[in-house]
């Protein structure tokens, strides 16, 4: 025998069964249960309920966090300002250096940077036409 044809005999002998009931005092009596489990569950997780020792435990360790994040946020920002300083002053240093070169050659500084900014641009074009043209060629057609 196939197994389609199996199931199907089987589907239509489960369908052919009498329809059974439920005992009338089923539901009221979940009902009951779920209701019960429901408020234990509640009454044994609620904070108030908790034993004394336990609550002063837990906002012991509540308090000792919160006082540790703000002694954290406090120390990064004392780090944050004295790495400030330094980099203002290294920034400092930079632009000096810079001036000092802007100084001695400004105009020809400043024609490099144009050459070097053409070149860019060309280089950029080229790739552009390597890359992008094969694949625009071929939507064209």
């Amino acid at each position: 025998m196939m197994e389609n044809e199996r199931d199907s005999k089987l589907h239509r002998a489960l369908k052919a069964l009498p329809d059974r009931r439920a005992p009338k005092t089923l539901l009221p009596r979940v009902m009951k249960a779920a209701a019960a489990r429901a408020e234990d569950s509640r009454q044994r997780s609620a904070w108030w309920t908790w034993r004394a020792p336990a609550r002063w435990a837990y906002m012991l360790a509540v308090a000792g966090a919160g006082a540790l994040s703000l002694k954290a946020g406090f120390e990064f920002c004392a780090a944050g300002l004295r790495i400030l300083s330094v980099v203002q002053t290294l920034a400092g240093g930079v632009w000096t250096i810079l001036g000092a070169f802007w100084s001695m050659g400004g105009p020809v500084l400043q024609g490099l940077a144009l050459l070097m900014a053409a070149a860019c641009a060309a280089f950029g074009a080229g790739l552009a036409r390597l890359a992008i043209g094969p694949a625009y060629e071929e939507t064209k057609q």
